[in-house]
């Protein structure tokens, strides 16, 4: 039989001893309250703020019935809930600071440990990691458990995609941030309806511990952007510079994949014929190196690479190379890469092989330790001098693609291999571009979303667009690229989807081109609408830098959720195809098919439509705003 244990059950004179101590400045601490132990269920606790809900959980669902009740392990001590289940698991509840909680729990026996919180229907949460199926807020996705690693989204591995971070926000005002070296699954809305759920246990791809431990921090406060923008920066750092402002501003510009040197070089040539000489840069695609490792320009392909990009650089344009960490088998480097100890070996000290783009006896570097990262590194750099490419496209590095046994450093294996690709992509300068993260908000490089595909939906079509670059935002990548217009896709886009992808592009940080708008499927007007919206791109260009310059010191998205203007308005919680640009541009595009109109929701503020020069006072709803194929909604908002 369970039994009510209260947080408030301590000597009622301590209780008066840290009043007269911290005076009435201690209401201010967020109150969390232990209501019922119920064994094989859990205990129930809620976190709150100045005594209004913000979050419940259950902790300890995991815990066999048969090691309740718990033992009191600090009765005298009135700031800690800790509560010992026998020798089998311990969980220690303490206020860290004014706003903050932290649960830790510890176990020699247990090898797993589960707390899972339970989400109303009228609240909604943000952040965490990348999804084949992207929406915003994420609840409409429900996650089986899974590894909380990251992986390629587009091959269905995992519930988790490319950039995956332990950081959570409520609307209601709160966040939750799991440590780092949690051996960390993760379910939502599953095998536990209605509950986020956060497991550390000792399986694949984690090792086995001695200890096991789940250890985290809730924050609460009084509305969602306040607690993000006080809590966020203890756990994360914020960009250490700003980036190739060129690539932020101005087109970019892709080869197909398997590209050659007379494909590229026309390519350049279309590109200023056209009127886009104002452009970033090329990036060359895949499958331009002799084999995947090799690192060298295929001579068949590419007969003089230094001539290539000696006539785009004199076009005014620069250039950049797709690139991984990867070796076939089949290259000649590997022989080098094996004898001088390079690539990822097991635990038993074989270098291990896996699978990669459907190719057998794939390699990969082991770029967590110094020697190897470096030897990548300087043969990047040799590529830089030999031919003149300005700099590099960063592709793989996602933990799915390492061996089940690799060796790598243990507290924050496995997914310290994409942090360290991360540390390693970030020292060649701002026109980086990488298409996994992983604790590395620090770098001032561009980070892309996972490949999309030429359709209209959530899953990796358009609509899943915006709420990726939002998800990112929130979990400290403001540098994000959405991707390549109309996605990449086996199909070519139709002109409207094409038109339409090109509009929700126009205000985001960079705009990525590989099938061009002069090309067969299209018409003279596609051309003419895609060069108005890089004029318009143009014309708001000093809102991006200055969103630039705020994610840069501030650490803010360049990309924000419309609630960031009014967190206390529900109506903008749920808002997934609206994005604000800074806090002054509010954007709305079409992401339906066939649709001319949609309703859009203007927060508190003044707001104008420049395309009309019509004036709004908000917070009021726009119905069916009318939007044909060449508009892109957009307002400005009046600042007083």
């Amino acid at each position: 039989m369970g039994y009510v244990k209260n947080h408030f059950e301590k000597p009622i004179i301590i209780w008066i001893l840290v009043f007269l101590v911290l005076g009435s400045h201690s209401l201010t601490h967020p109150l969390y309250q232990s209501y019922q132990e119920r064994p094989g269920e859990g205990t129930e606790i809620e976190f709150r703020f100045n005594g209004e809900h913000r979050l419940s959980a259950l902790l300890g669902v995991a815990l066999p019935a048969v090691v309740y009740p718990s033992s009191d392990c600090a009765p005298d001590n009135a700031s800690v809930t800790c509560h010992q289940f026998g020798d089998f698991a311990t969980y220690k509840v303490t206020n860290i600071d004014e706003m903050c909680t932290q649960i830790e729990w510890t176990s020699t026996n247990a090898r797993r440990l589960e707390d899972c919180f339970l989400i109303r229907d009228d609240q909604h949460f943000y952040g965490g990691a990348e999804s084949h199926w992207q929406y915003w807020p994420v609840n409409p996705d429900p996650k089986q458990e899974s590894a909380y690693i990251t992986s390629d989204a587009k091959t269905g591995f995992s519930d988790f995609g490319n950039v995956a971070e332990n950081y959570w926000l409520f609307s209601q005002g709160a966040s939750i941030h799991v440590e780092e070296n949690t051996p960390f699954f993760l379910s939502w809305n599953t095998t536990r309806p209605g509950q986020l759920c956060f497991i550390s246990a000792d399986q694949y791809p984690y090792d086995a511990r001695t200890v096991l431990t789940l250890n985290y921090t809730v924050c609460v406060g009084p509305d969602v952007k306040s607690v993000h923008v006080t809590n966020f920066p203890k756990w994360y750092k914020k960009p250490a510079g700003m980036l190739d402002q060129g690539m932020l501003l101005r087109p970019i510009w892709s080869t197909t994949a398997a590209p050659n040197q007379s494909e590229v070089v026309s390519l350049a040539r279309q590109i200023v014929q056209h009127g886009f000489q104002g452009s970033s840069h090329i990036e060359i695609q895949d499958r331009w190196e002799t084999c995947h490792g090799e690192m060298d320009f295929g001579p068949d392909k590419f007969p003089d690479p230094k001539e290539m990009v000696d006539e785009i650089l004199s076009l005014g344009l620069k250039i950049t190379l797709w690139t991984h960490p990867f070796i076939n088998l089949e290259c000649p480097v590997f022989v080098d890469a094996l004898e001088n100890h390079r690539l990822i070996v097991d635990q038993k000290g074989n270098v291990a092989f896996g699978d990669w783009q459907n190719e057998d006896l794939t390699s990969l570097v082991d770029v967590t330790v110094p020697q190897s990262a470096t030897w990548y590194k300087e043969r990047l750099a040799h590529l830089q001098t030999r031919y003149g490419i300005t700099s590099f496209t960063f592709d793989g590095g996602e933990v799915q693609y390492l061996p089940h046994s690799s060796n790598l450093p243990t507290e924050f294996k496995p997914n310290i291999y994409t942090t360290k690709f991360v540390d390693l992509a970030a020292s060649f300068g701002g026109m980086v571009k990488t298409s996994v993260a992983r604790m590395s908000q620090e770098h001032p490089i561009f980070t892309r979303i996972s490949d999309r595909a030429s359709h209209w939906g959530n899953d990796t079509g358009l609509k899943s667009v915006i709420p990726t670059v939002l998800l990112l935002g929130i979990v400290g990548y403001p540098f994000t690229t959405p991707g390549i217009v109309a996605g990449q896709g086996l199909i070519p886009p139709g002109k409207e989807l094409y038109i339409r992808w090109v509009q929700v592009n126009t205000f985001m940080p960079a705009m990525q081109f590989s099938l061009p708008p002069w090309a067969t499927n299209f018409d003279d007007e596609t051309i003419e609408i895609v060069r108005d919206c890089v004029l318009l791109r143009e014309q708001y260009s000093g809102d991006m830098l200055s969103a630039a310059f705020q994610a840069r010191t501030e650490g803010r998205p360049i990309i924000r959720p419309l609630w960031w203007l009014d967190p206390t308005d529900a109506m903008t919680f749920t808002e997934d195809q609206v994005f604000l640009l800074g806090d002054r541009i509010l954007v709305a595009p079409v992401v339906e098919e066939g649709a001319t109109s949609r309703d859009i929701y203007l927060p508190m503020g003044t707001w104008l439509d420049e395309r009309t020069n019509t004036t709004y006072s908000g917070p009021t709803l726009l119905r069916s705003y009318s939007a044909p194929l060449h508009v892109i909604p957009y307002f400005v908002k009046i600042l007083s």
